[in-house]
Parts: structure tokens; C-alpha cells; sequence
């Protein structure tokens, strides 16, 4: 029997050095990957500190390298995807693999805090202890990503994202191009991060840009 399972996704990361957790990071997820090959957009969004499940994602994620069978490598980056029923119930572990975050995440930590995940983490595979330095506190820019999938047609329009927020755009599509629609999550169409100093302000642009396609495209007969 099928059992389904409603809640709220979530992505953390965490840096080990010589085995102690010495750095963190959230983000929540705004719609499962399986909905962009459906030609929805996909999004992340940090989870401040201050939030109420920001202590519960810590906890959680450091349990679970804690009890993993085998240990884990004492150095390096680690992906955790979980799903948290309610702020009330325990999170449901997903996936646990020894790698920074795929897609747009890792720049969205580095924006925010100043971490370069992908860099950590080869530093600390070939074996030094590099320092895990964060921006400082009134410099911390909150930070969000959307991508879009690919659409059936030939692209006869294409719309700059123009938002309260400052947004880096990387265009893997151009004007007139032939599209295929999106078979996986590596058929991107277009890439943002969103990034302001205002969380509220931020939170307003990231809804924007999931619910936008920021291009238009038209079958082709021929």
C-alpha cells in the first residue's frame, strides 16, 4: 500500500572538520523536483537562524550523520534532503551524500554568509583544514534561487527579470531558438539568484520568479 506523506521540503548543509560540525546551512525547497520536467519552475530559499525550524534542521542533520552505520568521512561537505511534516513532528531523511549542494544553492550560501561550499569541500577532500570564515553579521545578504524548464516551441520572446531584489540571470536559451520540453532537472532553461538585505522583499521576488516564465515560445510546424 502507497502511503503518502504531506510537509514542507528542506535542503541543509553541513561542513565537517576533523569531525565536528563547524558550519550550517538551510534552505527551503518551493516545489518537488519531480514538478519541473511538468513545466513547473523549481526554487530555494534560505532558512534564517531566527526561524522556529532552523534548530530542528541543525539537530536533525547532525543526528543523522551521527548515526550513520558505516561513520562518515571526518572532513568535507554534506547534502542532506529531508521533508518536515509540521513544526511539531520529527523530519523524514530523504537522502544523505558526501557533496556540496547540487544547482544554484551553493552560490546562494556564498552570497548570503560568504561560503564557497564547492571549494570547501575540495580543500578538505585532499586533506587541509582551511578556516570557515563568514561574512560579518550586518553584511549577511538573504538569498534565493529559481530555475526554469524547458518548453516545447520556438522561443519568440524573451523578458529580462526586473524585481526589487538583485538578480543574477544565467540565459541557457536564446531568441528564435527550437526548444524540447524539459526531460530532467539538467534541461534549464533559465537560472536566477535572487539576493536583498530585506528578507520580506526577497520573499515577494522569489514567488515572482516561480511563478513567472520570464519567455514565451510558439510551435513550430515545419
Amino acid at each position: 500500500m502507497n502511503e503518502f506523506i504531506t510537509g514542507q521540503l528542506y535542503n541543509t548543509s553541513v561542513v565537517m572538520k576533523d569531525g565536528q560540525l563547524c558550519y550550517f546551512a538551510a534552505c527551503k525547497h518551493y516545489r518537488p523536483n519531480d514538478e519541473f520536467i511538468y513545466g513547473h519552475q523549481l526554487g530555494n530559499i534560505i532558512v534564517r537562524e531566527e526561524e522556529l525550524e532552523f534548530q530542528k534542521l541543525w539537530q536533525f542533520s547532525s543526528d543523522v550523520l551521527e548515526s550513520l552505520e558505516h561513520g562518515y568521512p571526518k572532513n568535507g561537505v554534506f547534502n542532506i534532503d529531508l521533508l518536515l511534516p509540521s513544526l511539531s513532528e520529527e523530519p523524514i531523511l530523504m537522502e544523505v551524500a558526501a557533496r556540496p549542494p547540487k544547482g544554484l544553492v551553493s552560490r546562494m550560501f556564498y552570497v548570503y554568509q560568504g561560503i564557497r561550499l564547492n571549494e570547501l569541500h575540495l580543500q578538505l577532500q585532499i586533506g587541509d583544514l582551511p578556516d570557515i570564515i563568514l561574512k560579518d553579521r550586518n553584511e549577511w545578504k538573504y538569498s534565493a534561487s529559481s530555475i526554469h524548464p524547458k518548453q516545447n516551441g520556438v522561443i519568440t520572446e524573451i523578458e529580462k527579470p526586473v524585481l526589487e531584489s538583485d538578480v543574477e540571470v544565467y540565459w541557457q536559451i536564446y531568441l528564435g531558438e527550437r526548444l524540447e520540453k524539459s526531460q530532467s532537472m539538467r534541461d534549464v532553461a533559465i537560472a536566477i539568484v535572487l539576493s536583498h538585505y530585506d528578507f520580506s522583499t526577497l520573499q515577494e521576488d522569489y514567488q515572482v520568479a516561480n511563478s513567472t516564465n520570464f519567455y514565451n515560445t510558439k510551435k513550430d510546424f515545419f
